[in-house]
C-alpha cells in the first residue's frame, strides 16, 4: 500500500469497546492528517486522554511523537487495524475496530 492509502485509512473511526467494574465504555482514536486523538467515550464522560503527533512513512509504518515507529495493519476487510506496538497501553499490539 502506498502512504496516500494508509493516510485514508486511518482518517476512518477506529474505536474497541471495553468493560472495567462492570462498566462498559469506548476508547476511540481520532486521527487528522498529522495528530492522534486517543479518546474515552464513557455514559457519563467523554474526554481525550492525551493526543500525539505522528506521520505516514510508508505504507504500513507511521512515525509517533514519543513511540518512534509504529507498524499498522489492517485485516482484509479494513475493519481491524493493528498497532504494533501499542501506543496506548503496555501490550505489544493493539487491536482498533472501524464498525462503519
Amino acid at each position: 500500500p502506498s502512504k496516500a492509502d494508509l493516510q485514508k485509512q486511518l482518517l476512518r473511526d477506529w474505536s474497541r469497546v471495553e468493560t472495567w467494574s462492570g462498566s462498559t465504555y469506548t476508547l476511540r482514536l481520532d486521527f487528522t492528517s498529522d495528530e492522534i486523538k486517543y479518546i474515552f467515550d464513557g455514559s457519563y464522560i467523554d474526554r481525550t486522554i492525551a493526543t500525539y503527533d505522528y506521520e505516514v512513512i510508508d505504507g504500513d509504518t507511521i512515525k509517533v511523537e514519543g513511540f518512534g515507529n509504529v507498524e499498522v495493519e489492517f485485516n482484509d476487510e479494513k475493519t481491524m487495524m493493528i498497532f504494533t506496538p501499542s501506543i496506548t497501553d503496555s501490550e505489544s499490539k493493539e487491536y482498533w475496530y472501524n464498525f462503519d
